[in-house]
């Protein structure tokens, strides 16, 4: 994947202002130093287990849910071993850590989609002028969230019905080599139906 280590690079940085965060929290909510470690180190291995240090391209709701799916497993996690180790007293520190760091981690995950755009956008390429075509343009204009830059469309010749307006069509199926290396193509997505 192009600039694969941009999002590296960005990733660690994430992982970095987490650690900051729990460590400021963890202070002030007077909880013991390990046990805010552990819970950092959990909370990073769920984060890089659903993959989402990678900023790859998705929708908003998607990334929710994978940080939804996050906290869950934290909750459960860090309140399995709280409970058995510290006790029930102890409990609504490290879960309360949990929620301000899956709030802080959706935050900055969003603020770095947003500011660092031109840094980590994935060039994308459409197959397809129909229906399905117009959808995915609907879907990805209204939703900067994608990390997609739309360079523009391919008629393949295989909808019959165009909905793609003729500037947004960038070629057809004879000059695919040369735009995908014109135009530092990273992903083609077949969007017609007919296929």
């Amino acid at each position: 994947m192009k600039n694969s280590y941009r999002r590296y690079v960005v990733g660690i940085f994430m992982m970095l202002t987490q650690l900051l965060l729990f460590w400021q929290v963890s202070n002030l909510l007077n909880a013991h130093e390990e046990v805010s470690m552990v819970g950092y180190l959990i909370f990073i291995f769920l984060y890089l287990k659903e993959n989402i240090y990678s900023f790859e391209t998705c929708l908003i709701w998607e990334e929710l849910e994978k940080q939804l799916k996050c906290l869950t497993e934290y909750m459960i996690l860090m309140g399995i071993m709280v409970l058995v180790f510290m006790g029930p007293k102890e409990l609504w520190r490290y879960e309360l850590l949990g929620i301000i760091g899956f709030v802080y981690s959706f935050m900055v995950a969003k603020c770095i989609r947003l500011f660092m755009y031109d840094f980590l956008k994935t060039n994308l390429v459409v197959l397809g002028v129909g229906d399905t075509a117009k959808e995915l343009k609907t879907v990805i204009g209204q939703n900067k969230f994608t990390m997609y830059n739309l360079v523009g469309f391919l008629d393949v010749h295989l909808d019959k019905d165009i909905q793609i307006k003729s500037e947004d069509i960038i070629g057809n199926m004879k000059s695919i080599s040369s735009i995908l290396k014109t135009e530092k193509i990273d992903e083609i997505i077949i969007a017609t139906s007919n296929i």
